[in-house]
């Protein structure tokens, strides 16, 4: 299907607005209600590219795989953004395609809303709310861009661009404009936000301290994330696990969330997408854009369960495994299980029985490491459990020894020796060195990243999930104010912070227990490899890690330590992604656009 909508929705704009010889800007007169449409249209698709990276295998390759949190599961469609070997295999250089795409696209369509309503001698309150969040949206997309791209192409405009026309600018001038954004979008957004799929202040000034934060302002990030904490419509949870059910997606600790639907929606469906329209320089290829249905955020983090043979089947309620991510060594080990919700609240680790046909039967003779034993007479043949019994069996430790059986003397395929359930522990997820075992085969044995899952879903195979992506999380302000106020010196500040999350992260409540824990027993033991510790046990699988290892300059120096398949290709230069092949070689055709260092 051709992109007629957006093609048709920018001639809609240029002919409501523009004489022949006027410039974007300068009509004189109120923009008619036909133009107004069109902004809206141009308002929602530029919303729609929220739906290309949150929720979206695209966003969580760049955010998440390849960090010091998460490495490639067994069907990875782009191993080079998790190695750092080669970036120009698999669906890798597509993805890269799609994200340059639908960023740039969206900032283009902020900033025609923004240019030609600002026209206006007077805006009129509908006007003024389409400009206040495109102006957001516009800050939103430029971070996306800057931070994954660098110092690369820059544009205000919106009707006159072609190929080779390009401004490469420096950082600073994206975050000038992001900052510029932001406080326009401020002061004209409503303080009261009508859910938290809204843009309002309070989201704006969320993302301000996120920025303030990138950007070293600590005194201004720690401002701006105390709005958050000190707003009495949000506060932080009791229970982190209940905070990713599927049914309390309006929580209050959540400040902007991404709305979702269940269903492909054909008026976004991009499977074909060209675009063709002269005014603007969108590449004229296919990419694998995602924008279509809801939250995919389930598929990519779950194991093949069904194929461990084991009294399993694919259903709903255990998700379809896409195993796209397998996390590190390191991640597992950040949690002190009994002490911190937030491990058992972000990963499963039992399975229940859901098919009596593939309950497997017990056998005349087990092994439990390296000796034989006999089986009960009166079990041999029977069921080794029942249907809704557990099944499978992950534990974060290594199981008590005694306790694992097996049918084959080397050990393979573990299972308790009374109840029948598989049992597979951290030393079967790893090999002495932290890389991922041969026997996990990164399919089968990790516990899967559980924030996403959706039992709602209409039948096993149903690749959209209607859940939220939460974009933005109190919890996040609370480690932004600690951050920011370790950093600025005032270090008994930054412990109070913690101490204020840890209280609600503490099975007892006990947040100090629960840092002493984790080796900090006050300001002074804060480093920021802690910060970046808690960080991960937090934000974890939400599309923010591979950002908050740049910031702090940690990238290279985490991942070497903590991540084996990318420890070795790992350079300085990974600090910024390619730049799309396509875009430097193909289309452009610009001595303007520079390809980033080492690529």
């Amino acid at each position: 299907m051709k992109n007629l909508v957006f093609a048709l929705l920018i001639i809609i704009v240029i002919s409501s607005c523009k004489k022949e010889d006027d410039t974007p800007g300068d009509n004189n007169g109120p923009v008619d209600s036909l133009t107004l449409a069109a902004v809206d249209s141009l308002l929602y698709n530029s919303y729609l590219t929220m739906r290309a990276w949150y929720g979206k295998e695209n966003g969580y390759v760049l955010t998440e795989c390849g960090t010091d949190l998460y490495t490639y599961g067994s069907d990875t469609k782009t191993l080079g953004l998790a190695d750092y070997l080669s970036f120009y295999e698999g669906e890798t250089t597509d993805r890269l395609g799609s994200v340059w795409n639908e960023l740039y696209r969206s900032v283009i369509n902020c900033n025609a809303i923004i240019d030609i309503l600002t026209g206006n001698n007077t805006m009129s309150e509908q006007e003024l709310q389409y400009v206040a969040e495109a102006s957001f949206l516009r800050a939103f997309y430029l971070w996306h861009i800057v931070e994954t791209w660098g110092g690369t192409n820059y544009t205000t405009e919106w009707d006159s661009l072609s190929p080779g026309s390009f401004s490469m600018q420096p950082v600073d001038t994206f975050y000038a404009r992001i900052f510029s954004d932001l406080a326009f979008a401020e002061a004209n957004l409503p303080v009261n936000p009508a859910s938290n799929t809204t843009l309002s202040k309070p989201v704006v000034e969320a993302l301000l301290a996120r920025m303030h934060l990138t950007r070293g302002n600590y005194i201004q990030a720690v401002e701006y994330a105390q709005k958050l904490i000190d707003n009495t419509s949000y506060t932080l949870v009791d229970d982190y696990e209940q905070m990713w059910e599927i049914s309390n997606r309006q929580n209050s600790e959540v400040i902007y969330a991404l709305d979702n639907t269940q269903y492909p929606d054909p008026l976004i469906n991009y499977a074909d997408l060209i675009y063709e329209y002269p005014h603007t320089w969108i590449l004229d290829v296919t990419f694998l854009s995602m924008r279509e249905g809801g939250n995919q955020g389930h598929l990519m983090w779950e194991i093949r369960y069904e194929n461990l043979d084991w009294g399993l089947t694919r259903d709903v309620e255990n998700g379809r495994g896409f195993q796209r991510f397998f996390p590190t060594l390191f991640f597992i080990d950040l949690f002190n299980q009994q002490l911190d919700q937030r491990f058992n609240g972000s990963f499963k680790n039992t399975w229940f029985c859901n098919d009596e046909n593939a309950i497997p039967v017990w056998k005349a003779n087990y092994y439990i490491d390296g000796v034989q034993y006999n089986t009960e007479q009166s079990k041999v043949g029977n069921p080794m459990f029942s249907l809704g019994d557990t099944a499978i069996l992950f534990s974060k430790d290594p199981y008590p020894a005694g306790q694992r059986a097996s049918y084959f003397a080397d050990g393979h395929k573990s299972f308790h020796p009374e109840k029948g359930y598989m049992i597979f522990d951290i030393n079967d997820m790893y090999d002495p060195d932290g890389a991922p075992s041969f026997e996990s085969k990164r399919q089968f044995c990790f516990p899967i990243t559980k924030k996403f899952m959706d039992a709602t879903r209409l039948d096993s195979v149903q690749e959209y999930s209607s859940r939220n992506v939460y974009i933005i999380r109190l919890a996040e302000m609370f480690l932004i104010a600690a951050e920011a106020s370790w950093q600025s010196g005032n270090t008994a500040a930054a412990y109070n912070y913690l101490i204020s999350l840890a209280n609600k992260r503490s099975y007892t409540s006990d947040g100090e227990g629960l840092l002493s824990n984790y080796g900090v027993n006050g300001g002074g033991d804060i480093t920021i490899d802690f910060l970046l510790d808690e960080r991960a046990r937090e934000l974890a699988a939400e599309q923010l890690r591979w950002f908050d290892l740049k910031r702090t300059g940690k990238l290279v120096q985490r991942v070497s330590a903590n991540n084996t398949d990318a420890a070795l290709n790992i350079q300085e230069y990974h600090n910024l992604r390619p730049i799309p092949l396509e875009f430097v070689f193909l289309r452009y055709k610009s001595d303007d656009l520079i390809q980033n260092p080492g690529y």
